[in-house]
């Protein structure tokens, strides 16, 4: 089987598996509070060079310091990380659900330009650190692009049919999300994926099947 290319300006899938830092992100100091991992506030503080931009189908202003606030920026929702891993930070929205800080900002700002936006769904975080969710750190991945660049694809791979290496990948990330739905209230992921096919449709983007 091959792998496409990534749809990134700087960086090969190649490049992927080597981009790899230890020590987790954190934001500028005035972010910080606590234990220093995340910034929980419920105001707006200028930050020199942030950016926001609405997010395309969903009430949130998303900015490229990974923040998230409500659509007419007068509130910053408190991020806080997994329970368990804490691998990724969430937000609880005012609607209710819960969502991934990565997926919000990658929506906001990457989506757009995303040349295949049915095939790369997995949002993989460059540096394999997933508390850094600006986003020139995400870039859209299909499931064996994500594998690839987390050295998780099978010894011998090229050789194997592609249905041969996508059973365990699929596998394992539907017992990740049967996980994280335990414990938090996601919106049912049929609502949200005709949501973010409307906002494509509208682009003139349409499925290729």
């Amino acid at each position: 089987m091959k792998i496409h290319p990534i749809d990134h300006p700087l960086y090969t899938l190649e490049d992927l598996p080597d981009r790899v830092e230890k020590k987790p992100y954190l934001p500028p100091e005035e972010l910080l509070m606590g234990d220093d991992k995340i910034w929980i506030g419920n105001y707006i503080k200028t930050i020199p060079e942030e950016v926001w931009v609405p997010h395309p189908f969903l009430d949130y202003q998303c900015s490229n310091y990974g923040r998230i606030a409500s659509k007419d920026l007068s509130l910053i929702f408190p991020q806080f990380p997994m329970k368990d891993t804490e691998d990724y930070f969430l937000i609880r929205g005012v609607d209710g659900y819960y969502e991934f800080v990565y997926t919000l900002i990658a929506e906001a700002f990457l989506l757009k330009d995303n040349t295949r936006p049915w095939d790369s769904t997995i949002i993989h975080h460059i540096t394999n650190n997933g508390w850094d969710n600006r986003h020139t750190n995400l870039v859209y991945t299909d499931l064996f692009q994500h594998a690839y660049s987390h050295n998780r694809l099978p010894e011998g791979w090229e050789d194997m049919e592609e249905e041969e290496v996508q059973k365990p990948l699929k596998k394992s990330l539907s017992a990740w999300w049967v996980m994280i739905k335990k414990s938090y209230n996601f919106r049912d992921w049929r609502e949200r994926s005709d949501m973010k096919d409307d906002y494509l449709y509208s682009l003139g983007r349409k499925r290729p099947f």
